[in-house]
């Protein structure tokens, strides 16, 4: 039973998949008993405005809402402990984001193409331990994202397509 189980929970995330790239999604709320939203499962939901995620998730995989262009607010629980890369890549309406205290890194790419994002809050900004290349890239509306001091980053890679 346990095998069967599993395998049907599988299935499932695998349909969820392929459903969630060809659906019209305008509002999602993740509640279930996932605790990983699999990688590009929102991916390319150009009508998805707004999301909130069960305290439940603890991993969000790549490139998971990249290109949901109309995607203005999320809400990140504390339980989320990793973002995997370019998760929010070209989510081009995106203008705030907070990033829980569990999250110690920025992942490549996280958000790239991001043009209206303004602002990203870190809610315990100690907890940042890395920052890999190019978080930020044509991120051309980042007015504000402070960086604790005890990251080392190169500038250049990171801030370089960033216009203030």
């Amino acid at each position: 039973y346990v095998f069967n189980y599993y395998w049907m929970e599988l299935r499932l995330r695998q349909m969820l998949s392929k459903i969630a790239l060809y659906w019209i999604v305008l509002q999602a709320v993740i509640s279930s008993s996932l605790t990983k939203l699999e990688d590009r499962i929102f991916c390319c939901c150009s009508s998805l405005t707004q999301l909130t995620i069960s305290s439940l998730i603890s991993e969000i995989g790549s490139y998971v809402f990249k290109e949901c262009s109309s995607l203005q607010q999320i809400s990140l629980p504390s339980s989320v402990k990793k973002i995997r890369i370019g998760a929010f890549s070209s989510c081009k309406n995106l203008k705030e984001i907070s990033i829980p205290p569990s999250i110690d890194a920025i992942e490549s790419y996280l958000f790239e193409k991001c043009k209206s994002l303004e602002r990203i809050t870190l809610l315990s900004p100690t907890s940042i331990v890395s920052i890999k290349d190019p978080a930020f890239s044509e991120c051309s509306s980042l007015k504000y994202f402070q960086i604790p001091q005890s990251v080392l980053i190169n500038k250049n890679q990171h801030f370089q397509i960033v216009h203030h």
